[in-house]
């Protein structure tokens, strides 16, 4: 459902059980990295973080700014870190430390506007506002399943290859068993995958049973 989406990290940061952050959250848009960020969050304490906002970033919500049941909020991040089972000395060290690196760069929401930070473990490289104008909140994260990685080996042709690469007469795929992706995936692009991998095999397998 809409409040379960956490796609918004982009404006914001996200920081784990130990309130240290892990990834660039401003690598490109979130259509071409939420997948992979899964599987960071996944590789955490516990499979679990937190993304933290500011008013500006809640304020370039697309969806679950007003899904009050979802966030804890509070007017300082020491507060915050306590409402969100977190110690608050390294969750607050590790925002002042991120706004501490941030370019003068505009900020632009609408393009990789390049305003990134510097000198961090792990910087952000685009979208690197402040954090800085409470109140502040906390949203609860962890991973999630559409579908698997990898898959049965097809060529351009739709068909299945064996352990040598050789394609198995008579044996077609589609869809979600070839799997296609690997280590990341770009929003929507499965079904472009489905369509023409499924048009292959069925106009491949019509021609050999005439």
């Amino acid at each position: 459902s809409n409040t379960c989406n956490r796609y918004d990290y982009t404006m914001g940061i996200t920081v784990n059980a130990l309130g240290e952050r892990f990834y660039d959250e401003g690598e490109s848009n979130h259509s071409y990295t939420y997948a992979k960020t899964g599987r960071a969050v996944l590789a955490q304490p516990g499979g679990t973080a937190h993304q933290i906002f500011d008013q500006k970033g809640i304020n370039l919500f697309r969806l679950g700014r007003d899904y009050t049941d979802t966030f804890e909020e509070a007017e300082s991040i020491a507060a915050l870190a306590e409402k969100i089972g977190h110690d608050p000395e390294p969750l607050v060290a590790t925002i002042d430390e991120f706004n501490a690196s941030c370019s003068d760069v505009p900020f632009d929401p609408s393009k990789l506007d390049g305003k990134a930070t510097s000198g961090l473990k792990v910087n952000k490289s685009n979208w690197a506002n402040p954090i800085d104008d409470g109140p502040f909140r906390a949203y609860p994260i962890t991973c999630g399943v559409t579908f698997s990685f990898g898959g049965i080996r097809i060529n351009t042709r739709s068909e299945v290859l064996d352990i040598t690469d050789k394609p198995i007469k008579g044996l077609y795929a589609s869809g979600d068993v070839v799997g296609l992706f690997f280590h990341n995936y770009p929003s929507c692009t499965g079904q472009t995958r489905n369509a023409v991998f499924s048009r292959e095999a069925g106009k491949n397998a019509a021609q050999l049973s005439n």
